[in-house]
């Protein structure tokens, strides 16, 4: 796990990317992936994690805190969120909280 994280952290994008594809990553290794801002790791790590699979909700957290409403979409889309993500949403954007509560209703 501390492995992943500290890949996650300092590999080049392309090796990330890479890396993705065969694998899936600790939740640690989760957040420090968001945490870096990069968009396309971001998105293809949401990718990654279909309808039955959803991100760590520490990750989730950490995806409201930085990531843009269309990034948070692109993750609502197919998958539900943890209060605390919520909690944090409702925090940063009233509108983007009352988007997620139309698209998941409960």
């Amino acid at each position: 796990h501390q492995d992943d994280t500290v890949f996650v952290q300092n590999a080049s994008e392309k090796a990330v990317l890479k890396y993705l594809e065969g694998f899936w990553l600790a939740d640690e290794a989760q957040v420090a992936l968001i945490a870096r801002g990069n968009g396309t790791l971001i998105k293809k790590l949401i990718s990654r994690y279909s309808p039955s699979h959803g991100l760590c909700w520490q990750a989730e957290v950490k995806l409201v805190e930085i990531c843009s409403p269309e990034v948070i979409r692109l993750y609502t889309s197919f998958h539900t969120m943890c209060g605390q993500a919520l909690e944090k949403l409702g925090q940063k954007s009233q509108s983007e909280l009352e988007y997620y509560y139309s698209k998941h209703c409960y």
